[in-house]
């Protein structure tokens, strides 16, 4: 009997695009879906003094796994909602979902000890000393022309490292708590796996995502309002990146689960969404 070959795999390089692309066909189908989930998750970020930053650092992951479940529910032949993006907010899992940002939370953590490190080392070789609160102010220009100094780019690289090492811990797992019943450590402990196995195929994606981050931060530049840059570019960033979590999940982490990692036999209902969104 006569068997077909079985169908090779894109090699990593290849898989990244992929994912792009992909991602930018989910937001392509349903831009009013997408578009404004990310720009409620930026205004949030941008305009809510001190607890938007800190909502997003803690539930960003939650918010992020809803738009999974909106790009799976536009696999599955239904139409997202917005409403969607709060899918995981009271439906037994935001406790899993809030676990996901602890290793976000440490990696910011460390990424600003090294850099405050870092300051430090530049002020103590200008001779200069913080001793009261109010030299902080005194000094911010000195303090930003240090920060931004070529003396501190390796510290700068280091902190950036630190962040992105962080964020493979949760990225396959966001998604993952959201279509499965997974605990939030173990799908972690499952996703950071598949990610370095095929570490290139994010370096493309990611590198991809930069790329039009700059393209739009140059072009919102023109404008000459701060907010406006800021509000954009965030807005660009979470459009892409829950479409593309969600895409790269269904590419490495469909076919199997880890221990606990069986679909939920009773999925959680977001704000009037399709009935069956959640089916694998």
């Amino acid at each position: 009997m006569n068997q077909r070959p079985a169908r090779t795999p894109p090699n990593d390089l290849l898989r990244g695009w992929q994912w792009f692309v992909g991602a930018l066909d989910v937001i392509r189908r349903h831009p009013g879906v997408f578009i404004p989930m990310a720009l409620a998750i930026a205004v949030i970020s941008t305009l809510v003094p001190v607890f938007g930053p800190l909502a997003i650092l803690i539930w960003g992951p939650a918010l992020l796994a809803g738009m999974a479940v909106a790009a799976h529910t536009q696999a599955s032949g239904h139409t997202p909602q917005v409403g969607q993006l709060f899918a995981l907010f009271g439906h037994g899992r935001l406790g899993e979902a809030t676990k996901l940002c602890l290793p976000l939370v440490a990696g910011k953590i460390v990424a600003l000890f090294v850099l405050s490190t870092g300051l430090t080392v530049q002020l103590k070789a200008q001779g200069i000393a913080l001793v009261a609160p109010e030299d902080v102010q005194r000094l911010m220009p000195e303090l930003i022309k240090q920060m931004l100094s070529p003396a501190m780019h390796a510290w700068w690289a280091a902190a950036i490292i630190i962040v992105m090492f962080s964020w493979t811990i949760a990225a396959l797992a966001i998604p993952r708590v959201a279509m499965t019943s997974t605990p939030a450590m173990a799908a972690m402990a499952h996703g950071f796996r598949l990610v370095w196995h095929h570490i290139l195929a994010w370096v493309v994606a990611i590198a991809a995502l930069f790329v039009v981050l700059v393209v739009v931060t140059g072009l919102l530049m023109f404008t000459r309002v701060g907010l406006i840059v800021e509000l954009g570019v965030l807005t660009t960033m979470y459009t892409l990146l829950g479409p593309l979590l969600y895409v790269a999940w269904r590419d490495l982490d469909t076919a199997g689960s880890p221990p606990g990692g069986n679909p939920p036999s009773a999925p959680p209902r977001p704000p009037a969404p399709p009935s069956s969104y959640l089916e694998a």
